[in-house]
């Protein structure tokens, strides 16, 4: 989106959501599956369920191979982002 997760908070309030309250900014409905499955790996509370830098390399690389942007949706989402 091109935004910072955490626009319309302060620094210091975004940095006590995402620490004290696992606060996580919203993934765009536009964001393909097997992505917002890794993102939301990444996420795991328990830093020993996330997934290593080699396997989300391994993943994204995978992911890659094949895959289309849906230009419509995303010209669309950018469009109502700029009013």
């Amino acid at each position: 989106t091109r935004t910072p997760p955490w626009s319309g908070l302060s620094d210091s309030t975004f940095a006590a959501l995402e620490l004290k309250e696992t606060y996580r900014p919203p993934i765009p409905a536009y964001c393909p599956e097997p992505f917002k499955k890794l993102i939301e790996q990444c996420w795991d509370h328990d830093a020993y369920k996330r997934p290593t830098f080699q396997s989300i390399l391994s993943s994204l690389e995978a992911m890659m191979v094949g895959c289309t942007v849906d230009t419509e949706l995303f010209a669309k989402e950018a469009d109502e982002r700029l009013e």
